[in-house]
């Protein structure tokens, strides 16, 4: 140990360890002949109990681009990357203690193969485990054909009525798209042209026949 006053050193033996209680360090001050010549702090060094790396970590069956898998006893958190042909993309996310999943859906809009990296998170007693990655799972962009056939199905699938909106029609296109490069909207400025349905008796009657005409309604043509 050097002195304050830079002058020389002198060596210390303990002849016992040193109890530092609850505290992880302990500053021991030395004095010679009534004078402070130094201080030594001491700290406790503490081997942490690693933690087991996550079991069960895979893709989710059901929504592909969600990661799952299985909670670690003692983790206080997780923490998760996602990687695309081998590199990182963006950074890795922490998580709480009750985490057994994280959905990359959002993240997952270029073809190209992904994997994702878990690791159950430590405190001051236990350790991070080491990292444990999924299997592969290969995207493939959504093309213009397939959000034509997905278009079509979400369409169908619709109830439509004499009071469905423009807004409505173009929602139920947008949910299907997936692929960020693609965008849905009407090639007519006026949205669509609605024919109101009857029950081959009562021709109905529009309630807002002039702005029908401005738009070339079918059923204003009829009147």
């Amino acid at each position: 140990m050097t002195t304050e006053n830079g002058t020389g050193s002198i060596k210390i033996q303990f002849a016992k360890s040193l109890d530092l209680g609850n505290k992880n360090e302990k500053q021991l001050y030395v004095h010679y002949k009534k004078s402070l010549i130094g201080s030594i702090v001491l700290k406790k060094k503490v081997n942490l109990v690693q933690l087991v790396a996550p079991k069960g970590v895979k893709w989710d069956e059901t929504v592909k681009g969600k990661a799952v898998w299985s909670a670690v006893e003692n983790a206080s958190g997780y923490k998760v990357q996602l990687y695309k042909n081998d590199s990182e993309q963006g950074s890795e996310v922490a998580l709480g203690t009750g985490a057994t999943s994280y959905d990359f859906t959002s993240q997952i809009a270029e073809s190209g193969t992904y994997t994702f990296s878990v690791w159950a998170t430590g405190d001051s007693v236990y350790g991070d485990s080491e990292k444990e990655t999924s299997g592969a799972y290969v995207f493939s962009e959504q093309t213009l054909e397939d959000v034509k056939t997905a278009a079509q199905a979400a369409l169908q699938a619709m109830t439509v009525t004499n009071e469905t909106t423009a807004d409505e029609i173009l929602q139920a296109v947008q949910n299907v798209i997936t692929n960020q490069k693609i965008h849905a909207s009407w090639s007519d400025e006026n949205g669509f042209h609605r024919t109101l349905a009857t029950d081959d008796e009562d021709p109905g009657k529009c309630a807002e026949t002039e702005k029908c005409r401005s738009r070339n309604c079918n059923y204003a043509s009829r009147e």
